[in-house]
């Protein structure tokens, strides 16, 4: 079986015309949302062996805004005209 980058963006008879690397793409997001539902699931059985997992979460939760949201509120509005 050999990769072929153009492979994966060719249109597929095997799934009826959808480009391949959208099928990667959707199977990606069952894997997360699957990872998610077992860590949450992990989460309730035992919560002091998941804290740092929770605590690594509200830790970048909080960075965001500081770090990206902050700045672009901050600036003030140049308003402009819709053409």
């Amino acid at each position: 079986m050999t990769f072929s980058l153009n492979a994966i963006f060719r249109k597929s008879e095997q799934y009826e015309g959808v480009r391949s690397i959208n099928i990667h793409l959707l199977r990606l997001a069952w894997c997360v949302w699957a990872a998610f539902a077992t860590l949450a699931g992990l989460g309730i059985l035992r919560p002091l062996k998941m804290l740092p997992i929770l605590l690594l979460e509200i830790f970048y939760k909080v960075l965001w805004p500081i770090i990206v949201a902050y700045p672009l509120w901050s600036q003030p509005y140049r308003g402009g005209t819709c053409s």
